[in-house]
């Protein structure tokens, strides 16, 4: 079964040019500039989550490369948000999850 383009790439090339970053669509290999990650962060973290950039951007590099090399796993198209966004909810889950081991190893050692 073929699925539909749900996201087009007319639609990740308007927002790439919003953002003023590169065009995303020509992605051949799964690299953010420092820059561009920044850009998108900012876009996306209204709740001022602790991210590094170096993190985010490791993160964005990690989901790019669903569009890039597993084509039938390119759930974005390679859209700059969404593909911000999902880091993001990676990031802000494993960040939950670590302090609340954190928070489990205090109390199990007290």
């Amino acid at each position: 079964m073929e699925l539909p383009e749900y996201i087009t790439v007319d639609e990740v090339k308007r927002v790439c040019k919003a953002l003023k970053i590169s065009d995303w669509t020509a992605l051949t290999e799964a690299k953010v500039q420092p820059e561009e990650a920044a850009v998108i962060l900012a876009e996306i973290n209204h709740e001022g989550m602790p991210i590094t950039l170096e993190r985010f951007c490791r993160g964005l590099e990690v989901e790019l490369e669903h569009g890039v090399r597993f084509k039938d796993a390119n759930v974005t198209n390679n859209h700059p948000v969404l593909t911000g966004r999902l880091c993001w909810l990676i990031s802000r889950k494993l960040w939950t999850t670590m302090n609340a081991l954190r928070l489990l190893n205090w109390r199990v050692i007290c």
